[in-house]
Formats: structure tokens, C-alpha cells, sequence
């Protein structure tokens, strides 16, 4: 699985090399070295409710909170934004500089993080300093399913309301003509 990617997506990704997931029992993080922000697991997250921890319990997620601090820590002289590889146990046993992340979706287009989203591959280029995270489109999480339906609901009355406005307006010139 630690290969070049395909030959389908090498204008994207030539320099890239697949670190998670990885078939050597690493595990892969990233840190701001100021901030609490990393990668979490979904047992390790609290943005997800129970079911969701329990059935992602071996998955990655990043936040918005979280991409936030990475995309920042360059900027900041007091913050190294660091690609890290752990043990089982936890131990860290390589750590790589990064000065670029970027986030895409699965045809390598990048995308807006609003609520946390599911790790689908991680990508890393040590000679760019570079990561790139695919995120799996089809995970939505119970928080952004409710955000959406708010939205969309706020929408379709602000729409009703619209609708009813130019109906008064019309019978009104209607009845003045």
C-alpha cells in the first residue's frame, strides 16, 4: 500500500506516496506543535454521537477546527506543522515538516470542511513537504445531516415567503389596474 499512486492519477499526485492506509501497522498523525489539533480516530472524537464512534472506531476524521490549525501553523513562527508516524502503542517513531495540506475529495478537487469528515487515503511528499488528505464523500455525520436540514428548511421558508410576497404584490396591481 506505501506506493506511487496509479498512472490515472499521476498529474495529481507523481510525487506523492499512500501513507494511510498503510499495511505496516503504522499509524499516521499530523500536529500543529501548539495546538491540541490532530487527526482523530472515531472513538477519539467527540464530535461524532455513539453509533457513529462505534461503527468508525478504527477511522480517521479531521474537524474543521482541526484543518483550520494545520492550514494556520505555517504562518506562525511558533508553530511546526508536522507529519507524524506512530507505533501501535503510540510511540512516535519518524516525524516529517510539512508546509502544505490540502484537502480533496476523491476526483482530487479541493473541497470546504464544515463538519468533521471521514480520512479516505493520506498522501505525502517529502521532497514537496506536502500532504494531501482525501476525504470520503459518502460519510456524513448525524451533526451535518441535522445542519443541512436546518439550512435547507430556513431555505424553503425563506422561498415560501418570497413566493407569497409576489403573490400580494400581484393581487394588489391587480386590483388597482
Amino acid at each position: 500500500m506505501n506506493e506511487i499512486i496509479s498512472v490515472n492519477n499521476k498529474n495529481e499526485l507523481e510525487d506523492y506516496k499512500l501513507i494511510y492506509p498503510n499495511d505496516k501497522k503504522l499509524k499516521v498523525n499530523l500536529s500543529d506543535g501548539l495546538t491540541s489539533a490532530s487527526l482523530k480516530f472515531g472513538n477519539e472524537t467527540v464530535k461524532l454521537n455513539f453509533f457513529e464512534r462505534l461503527f468508525n472506531f478504527n477511522n480517521l476524521f479531521i474537524s474543521k477546527y482541526d484543518y483550520q490549525a494545520f492550514i494556520a501553523a505555517p504562518k506562525y513562527q511558533t508553530r511546526d506543522l508536522s507529519l507524524q508516524f506512530l507505533s501501535n502503542e503510540g510511540e512516535i517513531l519518524r516525524i516529517f515538516g510539512v508546509s502544505h495540506i490540502k484537502i480533496v475529495n476523491s476526483q482530487y478537487e479541493e473541497v470546504p470542511i464544515s463538519h468533521i469528515k471521514q480520512i479516505k487515503e493520506i498522501y505525502f511528499s517529502d521532497e514537496l513537504r506536502a500532504v494531501i488528505i482525501v476525504i470520503d464523500e459518502n460519510f456524513c455525520s448525524m451533526r451535518e445531516r441535522e445542519d443541512l436540514r436546518d439550512e435547507m428548511r430556513a431555505k424553503n421558508e425563506l422561498l415560501d415567503k418570497e413566493s407569497r410576497q409576489k403573490t400580494l404584490l400581484k393581487e394588489v396591481n391587480d386590483l388597482l389596474n
